[in-house]
């Protein structure tokens, strides 16, 4: 049978919502009475070898969806980026989308609209009109610069975003 490497990833989306269910705080695992005067019968029934059973399928059936995906991602060549595999697309999308949050960090610090590279602004002192100083604000670096390496990084992330998820809707896998 052959599937492709999205199909997969939403059935271990799957598998982890049924393993979250399973733990044992969802369940009454006690009941309580006092002698004498019968049992209370739990909410919900608890039966922890049919549990346990039920995990340990869910957990090998995870093991092996992951250790397949692993070799695909591993192994497969990015569609239209063909020098990545699919496991040095995910590197690099993760190294540029944090290399655009370094960016992006430099230039909200400062208005977004400024396009001058020294911005000088006077202050009247006391409220007085006849005492002004002003204020030199001189950015180290081209804001121009900054914004347009960020606006190549973003086109750069889309397309390897796309890359990776092409790959991963297209090419299917033999299990």
């Amino acid at each position: 049978m052959k599937r492709c490497p999205a199909e997969m990833m939403k059935e271990l989306k799957a598998i982890k919502a049924e393993l979250d269910e399973l733990s044992f705080h969802n369940y009454e695992t006690t009941i309580s009475y006092y002698e004498g005067e019968g049992e209370v019968a739990p909410e919900r029934h608890f039966d922890y070898d049919d549990i346990e059973s039920r995990y340990t399928e869910l957990r090998k059936r995870e093991l092996r969806l992951r250790g397949i995906l692993q070799r695909f991602n591993a192994t497969t060549p990015l569609i239209g980026m063909e020098e990545y595999t699919v496991s040095e697309g995910l590197i690099i999308l993760g190294q540029r989308k944090n290399d655009l949050l370094r960016l992006q960090s430099l230039i909200s610090s400062y208005r977004m609209d400024c396009k001058k590279q020294i911005t000088k602004t006077v202050e009247i002192l006391e409220g007085n009109p006849s005492i002004k100083r002003t204020h030199v604000v001189e950015h180290l670096f081209s804001i121009a610069k900054v914004k347009q390496d960020i606006k190549a990084l973003q086109h750069e992330v889309s397309e390897i975003q796309i890359a990776i998820d092409r790959t991963n809707m297209i090419t299917t896998i033999e299990m």
